[in-house]
């Protein structure tokens, strides 16, 4: 199933006895898992090594934990990284845990408001 993700329509799903996946149509490879105790936010990148297709999957967080705009920012930030390993990473954020990309997108908010 395929929707716009929001805060709105996250918390409207519950679990209906098995994991569903509901992927957002405004970013490609972002999508929310809905498992039993928890609402997941997570992407899937489908990217050439080597020669062959490898699919790369990562956890951003949990609804509980994060709004889908921040979510989808992070997400947004780790496809880019995932699909471009070779170029500088000094000119994007080195994101190595949800919590370090999360302060990292608060730092650059307040100073866009400062």
């Amino acid at each position: 199933m395929k929707v716009r993700l929001t805060d709105k329509i996250v918390s409207s799903y519950k679990w209906d006895g098995h994991e569903t996946i509901v992927r957002d149509l405004e970013l490609k490879g972002f999508f929310l898992s809905i498992g039993k105790s928890k609402k997941s936010f997570k992407i899937q990148v489908d990217v050439n090594v080597d020669g062959r297709r490898k699919t790369v999957r990562r956890t951003i967080g949990t609804f509980e934990n994060t709004s889908v705009s921040v979510a989808r920012n992070v997400a947004k930030n780790l496809i880019y990284q995932i699909r471009n390993p070779s170029e500088d990473l000094s000119k994007k954020p080195d994101l190595n845990s949800f919590s370090d990309a999360a302060r990292i997108l608060i730092l650059q908010k307040y100073n866009e408001n400062s």
